[in-house]
């Protein structure tokens, strides 16, 4: 059953306000974002994208801010570097009535645009709050679909009434499978190799043949 968040008007399923605790370093995945090929549909300034994916601790700078441009709708499109793992997102908007309300994430598609968004089913769909100045709020995944994700798209489908959609921060919690991988070398690296370890015998052996 859906809590209800006191104050807000709206049910708590599909988030949570326990997102204060940025500090564990599990909301590092911007840094696994290959900005490169990042790219924003319908954005007033494309550039800003970079702006906005960035530290937990400096979520609430006002700026960059990534605002769209015809309407309110974004299409937001992050690869990554390395296949990762998603525990929750966090979007702070600019306040007021611009505020993103509907969030789509479409996982591991290249191309999309605002047709297929539509008529596409998505990996999952939230309905935002209408204020979190603080970042407090976390939005959570359904984990086990986003166990090796590769890319995803955020379509942001409407707003709070505005004319345009603005967005200061999106954060993105959990793991990046290129630490993983890096211990495993690591760990084999350390293991004892047998041709590095051959006995005096062995050696014996092999010269006088």
């Amino acid at each position: 059953m859906s809590e209800d968040c006191g104050g807000h008007g709206h049910s708590c399923e599909g988030h949570n306000h326990n997102a204060g605790g940025g500090g564990d370093g599990k909301w590092d995945l911007y840094k696994d974002v290959d900005t490169s090929r990042c790219s924003v549909l319908n954005a007033a300034d494309e550039d800003a994208l970079e702006g906005v994916l960035r530290p937990w601790e400096k979520r609430l700078e006002r700026e960059p801010v990534l605002q769209s441009d015809a309407d309110e709708q974004l299409m937001i499109y992050l690869p990554f570097t390395c296949a990762v793992r998603i525990e929750a997102l966090s979007l702070i908007g600019s306040g007021g009535r611009g505020n993103p309300k509907t969030l789509k994430v479409f996982l591991n598609v290249e191309h999309m645009d605002f047709d297929a968004a539509e008529s596409t089913a998505p990996t999952q769909e939230w309905e935002l709050v209408t204020e979190d100045r603080e970042g407090n709020v976390e939005y959570t995944t359904k984990y086990t679909k986003y166990q090796n994700v590769r890319s995803m798209w955020l379509y942001i489908s409407e707003n709070f009434g505005g004319d345009k959609t603005s967005i200061q921060y999106i954060g993105l919690k959990g793991t990046s499978t290129k630490y993983r991988r890096e211990a495993v070398k690591a760990t084999y690296e350390l293991r004892p190799q047998v041709a590095d370890h051959k006995t005096e015998n062995e050696s014996f052996s092999k010269s006088i043949l």
